[in-house]
């Protein structure tokens, strides 16, 4: 069981069925998500907390250094904001969904409350993306049809059975073409976090294309209450024209074939090619968030 505020407890795969419960009442924010917190705790230090019966979650900044503290609930709101607040060591709290920050109207004499543009999560109409048709999708749709006949009669596109550690090692070498691709450094991050999402295979699967048998493109994805998806990564060989496109294609078709509506792709961080490639697949909406700040915290990024 997770424990009761001020208590914290380390996430282990056995919290899943206490955080569902509570996140399946609201949107499908990511950051309150099971998979993405288990999956991302790279550092070992995730916690959970159960405040006033409201989802307490303190994790990693995901930019910078230290700790942000977040909140998923309406019990008591304001006693348990106020409690949060007090207890949390950065004056503020972060990735408030906006259900959330629109309760809070009698906290504003102490508190602003101001919108986090980079870490909304984008929602994406899927069978848009399935289709590709009109001319907002043009160059998308003519990505995935190039794609198509240069590399269709030997690619297929395949769901991948993320328990099978042969599975898991063609998405490692894909990673790790994808990285000298990019001709960064490793991010160990996300190395670390795949293996963690491994380890729940049993609630998220993946889709891939081949291409001449060899793997060249994933991405996993987690089916969601409300119609939802989210896909927790997605990497492609960007040499191939057109497989980025073509996997979404067909990750999309997928998902609307077993009754999803809607996906969500999560927040771009203020990473401006990111925001760039997430705008261009058309997001029909965005689940806002928020950050909570002491009135009298005069810190540098405000």
């Amino acid at each position: 069981m997770i424990p009761a505020f001020p208590r914290f407890a380390p996430i282990i795969k056995s919290h899943k069925s206490h955080v569902d419960l509570i996140t399946r009442r609201y949107d499908p924010y990511s950051d309150f998500n099971f998979v993405s917190l288990f999956g991302w705790n790279t550092d070992g230090k995730t916690e959970l907390s159960i405040l006033n019966n409201n989802l307490i979650i303190k994790l990693k900044n995901y930019t910078k250094e230290g700790v942000v503290y977040s909140i998923l609930g309406t019990e008591k709101l304001t006693e348990s904001i106020q409690t949060l607040m007090d207890h949390s060591e950065s004056l503020e709290l972060s990735l408030i969904p906006a259900v959330i920050a629109g309760r809070l109207k009698q906290l504003r004499h102490h508190f602003s409350i101001l919108e986090d543009r980079d870490q909304h999560d984008y929602i994406y109409d899927l069978e848009a993306i399935a289709e590709l048709q009109g001319k907002n999708y043009k160059k998308k749709r003519n990505l995935a049809h190039t794609f198509e006949k240069k590399y269709g009669a030997d690619s297929v596109f395949s769901l991948l059975t993320l328990s099978d550690k042969y599975v898991q090692k063609e998405i490692f070498s894909l990673v790790d073409r994808w990285q000298q691709n990019k001709k960064g450094p490793l991010n160990e991050d996300e190395l670390i976090g795949l293996k963690n999402v491994f380890h729940l295979h049993k609630h998220v699967f993946g889709t891939g294309i081949y291409h001449n048998k060899e793997l060249v493109a994933f991405a996993i994805v987690e089916n969601l209450h409300g119609q939802h998806a989210m896909i927790h990564y997605e990497k492609t060989d960007h040499n191939l024209t057109g497989v980025t496109e073509y996997l979404m294609k067909k990750t999309a078709e997928h998902l609307t074939n077993t009754g999803y509506r809607y996906l969500n792709f999560q927040q771009d961080l203020g990473e401006q090619n990111l925001r760039a490639a997430k705008t261009l697949w058309r997001p029909m909406k965005f689940l806002m968030k928020y950050r909570i700040i002491r009135k009298n915290y005069h810190g540098s990024d405000l």
